[in-house]
């Protein structure tokens, strides 16, 4: 019994010791929490009562939750509750397609400056309406994408979207922002479309991006014309090397590419690797095998060479052939690298 009793005590002290703690703290380790969870300790004391309703940041997630009306009831009671403050983050995961739902969510989060917003499993593209000065970084899972959403987010700095999916009639996917430094696209599924290429051309347009990285099938081009010199692009193709499609994704790529980027990587499936470096216009590539440890050397005079002729040396360069007793029969891949050192 007089054990029970010290357990007690010791809980109520580690809650005062808790409660002693300044608001602008207890705010920040609940939002590190579930919202449903911060909201929950309401019930610990009357000072807790209200704590919730002051969150910077909000955490929904719609499988901690039975029912979906359950959620959706639970999401709209806490942004009607909540103080009138500005919210720093935002993440939502959930699988409704009510457009209304979502709309108003987004919408009250950009209308309280939010900075952050991370969405997930969001099938219905509400998020186009997003129209923020004050959004910095936008991360994108599970959701459909369309068009051209993100040119009104004229703050956003960076956009991360990972196993998102495009519709077959969709030709073409713009990806603009003054702003924006960096872009991470990975996994991009085009449904009703099944081939390691897609149909689909991406588009990147932004003055001050310093950062691209992409990682999955091809599409069918890519173009960056909207770009000044990148500080890194990379590049992973889950295509195989004697593939057409890769061959000329590769070709439109490069001749884009290679002079807007001072470091630009491209991987796909063998085992080679190449380094370009651009200097007084003329760009120097070595071609390495991983496999075997052979070199390949050859320059392109950018100035006045054509450049379909640097392309096909270097295809002819890549034509060495790898060492079964050298390469891991479960993992194959190339691996080209381009550093383009600046001009003086």
């Amino acid at each position: 019994m007089a054990t029970m009793k010290k357990s007690r005590a010791s809980k109520e002290n580690e809650m005062d010791r808790l409660s002693d703690l300044p608001d602008s703290l207890i705010h920040h380790i609940l939002s590190s929490l579930n919202t449903k969870n911060a909201v929950q300790t309401c019930v610990l004391s009357k000072r807790w009562s209200h704590l919730w309703t002051c969150l910077p940041s909000l955490n929904f997630d719609s499988q901690s939750f039975k029912y979906l009306t359950s959620f959706k009831k639970f999401v709209l009671h806490v942004l009607s509750r909540r103080e009138p403050s500005n919210l720093h983050s935002l993440k939502f995961h959930s699988c409704s397609s009510d457009k209304t739902f979502i709309g108003r969510v987004i919408c009250y989060a950009v209308s309280h400056s939010v900075q952050e917003i991370y969405m997930d499993r969001t099938i219905h593209p509400a998020y186009r309406l997003l129209s923020s000065t004050s959004l910095r970084t936008l991360h994108l899972e599970n959701c459909s994408l369309f068009g051209d959403h993100f040119s009104r987010c004229l703050n956003l700095e960076n956009l991360f979207i990972d196993r998102c999916f495009i519709s077959v009639e969709h030709k073409v996917i713009k990806i603009s922002g003054p702003r924006l430094v960096a872009v991470n696209i990975s996994r991009v599924t085009q449904i009703g479309y099944e081939s390691e290429t897609y149909a689909y051309t991406l588009v990147v347009s932004s003055p001050r991006l310093s950062s691209f990285c992409y990682q999955g099938s091809c599409p069918s081009a890519l173009s960056m014309e909207g770009c000044s010199i990148l500080d890194r692009v990379n590049i992973g193709l889950s295509v195989h090397e004697e593939k057409q499609e890769f061959r000329t994704f590769l070709k439109n790529t490069l001749q884009g590419v290679i002079l807007h980027a001072k470091l630009l990587t491209i991987e796909w499936k063998e085992g080679l690797m190449i380094k370009t470096a651009l200097r007084n216009n003329d760009v120097h590539a070595i071609i390495y095998n991983e496999a075997t440890k052979e070199e390949r050397n050859l320059c392109w005079k950018a100035a006045n060479e054509n450049f379909e002729l640097f392309f096909e040396w270097i295809f002819a360069k890549m034509e060495i052939k790898s060492s079964p007793n050298n390469i891991n029969a479960d993992f194959w891949r190339y691996s080209a690298v381009f550093h383009m050192a600046a001009q003086v």
